[in-house]
């Protein structure tokens, strides 16, 4: 009898200590799958597809009368990416798109600016056809090795590798590499 009172206090005991942790582990659980919303898989691939237009982009806009126009495919992989999203989240990183695209633009649009300011420099384009490509690429070389050129290349770099991770990742975190220093300032 003594060993039966015992077994039934060890039996209710048990069940008290497991019925009480049970919930506690339930809302930990629920709390962790909420802080981890993921990006959708057909999103991410889209904002990827984007991701990789906007970094091959090698074009400078073209502003004409009140529209600014820009590579057609590189626009239509982020609109592609902008049909696809449907969370607030997935909006926000389409957004986060666009900027780093216009970031893309500024950039091939000074370098550019960097390449005509050392061709007119050279001598060679006076001549002919073949010196003035040569001279070309030439002033093109000169222009990467400018130091602003340079910063705004290894920023754009350091942005797309943290774009691409994120969106790999299914994360709803903006990459922390593509947002401006005036947005950091705000």
């Amino acid at each position: 009898m003594k060993y039966a009172l015992g077994l039934v206090a060890l039996l209710l005991l048990t069940s008290a200590v497991f019925g009480q942790t049970q919930p506690a582990r339930t809302p930990v659980k629920s709390t962790r799958r909420a802080a981890q919303k993921k990006l959708g898989d057909d999103y991410a691939k889209s904002a990827l597809l984007a991701l990789k237009a906007i970094e091959r982009d090698a074009t400078t806009p073209d502003v004409s009368g009140d529209s600014i126009l820009v590579n057609r495919h590189t626009q239509e992989a982020i609109d592609a990416a902008d049909v696809a999203g449907t969370t607030d989240d997935e909006r926000a990183m389409t957004v986060a798109l666009n900027a780093v695209y216009m970031q893309k633009l500024m950039y091939n649009q000074k370098f550019e600016l960097q390449t005509t300011l050392h061709e007119t420099d050279s001598d060679l384009v006076k001549y002919s056809d073949n010196l003035a490509t040569f001279a070309h690429q030439q002033a093109a070389q000169r222009a990467a090795q400018e130091p602003e050129i340079q910063a705004l290349n290894k920023k754009l770099d350091a942005c797309f590798a943290d774009f691409d991770a994120t969106l790999r990742a299914r994360s709803t975190a903006l990459p922390a590499a593509c947002v401006s220093d005036d947005d950091k300032k705000k």
